[in-house]
């Protein structure tokens, strides 16, 4: 039987991050559906930044996928040429970087996955089996780019898949679950916003549901196989759909593990209302993220194309808090044309607002995006430029992240820091809070703070961080 390797390429300094924040479902997904409808069962899955002889030689894959975002695609590059020099292997690339830019395709990448991969890995692990990829058959498989001569290939787009259920839950199994973690599922895929950021949206398609009832049954194999305290719906519509949510928390209310675990979740601020708020509370979730964005009009309509206004936000935060479903946020800065006012709007608005915690971000042009098209057209991106400058964090290297504001790189770090000094006054606060009114918890409290200000990083990541 054909072995496969998934490979998600993670920034290894930024470990801790990823063990806190949703696994590498891309590739957990992909594992499961190739064993689920190919057979294939030999599968492992690795995290990492490098890839050495001694692991390659070890697995033996005879396919390898490599899974991507932006933000690590020359880390991606490295692994790829790496294990050319130690076996000739065949090597499929997917994630959303590849997707947006197919021509990124290297010489040692043999074939892109463009867009949803399940249904084209298979075809592709099918294909190897059969004729080893021979390129004159490339062509009859969709959602491919693939190098022919001195010329790349793409061939029809690849169909969503639907509905979504055909889809068997991610092989967990594969990767290593911290206990003290908190354990995340995805619910949905796709989004019906058109936000001027956001990549999955271009990627994903319109919003697609897996069913209340697959829900519930891949809630319950986490909790029977992994225990966990805390279940995150890392998806930013779980609550998107009213009917819908009905249904879940219906169904969630019959289960042995009602009540027994809590629930961290996503939401739009223009869709929280009371009804969200009590079917939440009423299920166990305590915390709800959102992606604010920006707290004056100007810059709010321009990210999010008028579909919520500032209004709305503070309404949610100050919904959300009187439930007691702890209000966190991420917020933008560096639109284009934003000036130092604009950006202390926002920041008036977080220290007046009941923001359990926040984190801010410099706005990043991601590739397939409206501001990379704006960006490009100003000649501030190209489809080949360092990856390395699309990290999030702006002030760890102000000197060379990609920014699409006017402003001196100097006035966007000191308002970036000013951000932050917030953020970090806000927990405390909350450390020396919970202290006081709970001072035998308070070793704990802080650890999990630690975990969700970790988490909240690479929210909105999604993938804010594709």
């Amino acid at each position: 039987m054909t072995r496969v390797l998934f490979i998600n390429v993670i920034n290894e300094s930024r470990r801790k991050e990823v063990e806190v924040r949703h696994p590498a479902f891309g590739t957990l997904y992909l594992a499961s559906y190739l064993s689920k409808y190919g057979g294939y069962n030999d599968t492992q899955v690795l995290e990492t930044g490098s890839v050495s002889a001694e692991i390659l030689n070890r697995i033996k894959p005879d396919i390898l996928g490599v899974s991507s975002i932006t933000q690590h695609f020359n880390i991606a590059k490295q692994i790829c040429s790496d294990i050319k020099k130690v076996m000739d292997v065949p090597i499929m690339v997917g994630g959303f970087h590849i997707s947006c830019l197919p021509n990124n395709l290297t010489e040692d990448m043999d074939i892109g996955v463009l867009g949803e991969g399940e249904q084209t890995m298979l075809e592709l692990a099918q294909a190897y089996e059969r004729h080893g990829l021979d390129q004159k058959k490339l062509g009859a498989i969709d959602g491919i780019v693939y190098r022919s001569g001195h010329h790349l290939e793409i061939t029809h787009k690849r169909s969503f898949i639907k509905p979504l259920d055909k889809i068997p839950f991610p092989a967990r199994h594969l990767i290593h679950y911290d206990p003290t973690h908190i354990h995340a599922m995805l619910t949905s895929r796709g989004c019906p916003y058109n936000c001027v950021f956001c990549s999955p949206t271009a990627s994903w398609g319109n919003i697609r549901y897996f069913s209340p009832e697959y829900v519930i049954a891949e809630l319950r194999q986490i909790i029977q196989d992994y225990h966990p305290k805390v279940v995150s719906f890392s998806d930013d519509l779980f609550s998107g759909n009213k009917e819908r949510l009905r249904n879940i928390a219906g169904l969630i209310k019959k289960e042995d593990f009602y009540g027994q675990v809590k629930f961290t979740t996503s939401a739009r601020a223009n869709l929280v209302d009371v009804e969200t708020c009590k079917l939440l509370k009423d299920i166990g979730v305590f915390s709800v993220s959102m992606g604010l964005e920006s707290s004056c009009d100007r810059i709010l309509t321009y990210l999010k194309g008028g579909s919520v206004t500032v209004e709305q936000n503070r309404q949610a935060v100050e919904l959300l808090a009187q439930y007691d479903l702890k209000p966190t946020a991420t917020f933008i800065i560096g639109s284009p044309t934003e000036t130092i006012q604009e950006m202390t709007e926002t920041l008036n608005f977080i220290k007046h607002s009941k923001l359990a915690s926040f984190k801010a971000q410099m706005l990043l042009p991601f590739p397939n995006t409206q501001v990379w098209n704006e960006a490009k057209a100003k000649g501030l991106v190209s489809d080949f430029m360092n990856w390395d400058d699309f990290e999030w964090d702006f002030e760890d290297k102000p000197e060379s992240r990609v920014i699409v504001n006017e402003l001196p790189r100097p006035e966007l770090l000191r308002m970036m820091n000013l951000f932050i000094k917030e953020a970090k006054h806000r927990l405390i606060k909350r450390v020396v809070s919970q202290g006081i009114q709970h001072p035998k918890k308070i070793i704990k409290f802080i650890q999990f703070q630690i975990t969700l200000w970790r988490k909240l990083r690479h929210f909105g990541g999604k993938e804010l961080s594709e």
